[in-house]
């Protein structure tokens, strides 16, 4: 048989094929149904026939070495064995949730602007109405015990060496629940979503605006940012995750409301999975290194390390998403 007719009836069976490979998601053995898996690998077994038939009677020609590519990929794919669990975990922080947060940077983004604009507002009003700050602080007794430890300029931050432990603890277990009411609340069509973002970011603003009002600004200002960096880039993935299964729900598209939901929310649970040993880092931030009561340039020089660190993380997982597409093969852009 000619090369010329052979091509022709053959290269459909290629393409289909190709489309498979492309399709196929090593992270994700759910990405392909069984009947998709199953023609995949009858065209497999085709292709190979094909590519053993180019070898002996083309070995030259560029559809053989084309061939020997995608039989080469298809293979891979069908016969892919999982990571160990400790690699896949590695895989998961140090590619699948950065990519994951970079696909859905826009609800991140809007987060992060409902909650500073929140703050804004707070910290104004607080401080043209006094008697409005205890409105948005966390308990009846907060502005009393806040305002007797500002009284005292040489201690207002102090904490003996056996809080720190169960400070640390409390911490990350209100910064967990923060987050986890936000993204939940996402079920609410995102409107429970934007008003605990509004609610934390009243309370922030409230709490700075406090301190102002005893010339303690940029002193809270200081010590909040370095645990804030981690602590509040957590709750605004958080509260992306949450405004994704809003939009889920509000804008379904073809697809029914359940199944619209179920997609978005298998990305924001990568999302609020990735983002558990960041609260760790925020609440350990927050109770050992907060309370040295370092100048506020050092603060704000700790604050700027921590914010770098975490921009490297997150970048390096976008770079991984651009080796993934030249590669092919998650463990090998994680490795690079």
């Amino acid at each position: 048989m000619k090369l010329e007719q052979f091509l022709r009836e053959r290269s459909g069976a290629w393409k289909e094929l190709e489309g498979y490979v492309s399709r196929f998601d090593l992270r994700d053995e759910r990405a392909l149904d069984g009947n998709e898996l199953t023609d995949m690998g009858d065209l497999y077994r085709e292709v190979t026939g094909d590519l053993s038939y180019l070898s002996t009677y083309y070995p030259e020609a560029p559809e053989t070495a084309y061939l020997n590519r995608l039989v080469g990929m298809a293979h891979a794919r069908l016969y892919y064995i999982p990571p160990k669990r400790l690699s896949r975990l590695w895989q998961f922080f140090a590619c699948d949730f950065p990519m994951t947060l970079r696909k859905n940077i826009l609800p991140v983004g809007l987060a992060f602007m409902v909650f500073m604009i929140s703050a804004i507002i707070g910290f104004f009003v607080c401080i043209y109405d006094r008697e409005s700050t205890e409105a948005f602080l966390p308990m009846p007794d907060f502005l009393t015990y806040a305002e007797h430890r500002l009284k005292d300029s040489d201690n207002w931050f102090k904490m003996d060496e056996d809080e720190k432990p169960v400070i640390s603890s409390f911490i990350m277990t209100n910064n967990i629940q923060v987050a986890i009411l936000a993204f939940a609340l996402g079920v609410t069509f995102g409107v429970g979503t934007f008003l605990s973002l509004i609610f934390n970011g009243f309370f922030l603003g409230a709490l700075t605006a406090l301190f102002t009002s005893f010339g303690r600004g940029l002193d809270i200002l200081s010590q909040v940012t370095i645990h804030g960096v981690p602590e509040l880039f957590a709750i605004f993935i958080a509260g992306g995750a949450g405004f994704m299964m809003g939009y889920a729900l509000i804008n379904p598209g073809d697809l029914t409301r359940g199944e619209s939901l179920r997609r978005a929310g298998k990305e924001a649970l990568v999302l609020m999975i990735g983002l558990i040993p960041i609260l760790v880092v925020a609440g350990l931030v927050e109770a050992f290194i907060t309370p040295l009561h370092m100048k506020p340039g050092m603060n704000f020089t700790v604050a700027a390390l921590i914010g770098i660190l975490l921009f490297i993380y997150i970048r390096q997982g976008w770079a991984s998403d651009k080796k993934r597409k030249t590669y092919g093969k998650p463990d090998e852009a994680c490795e690079n």
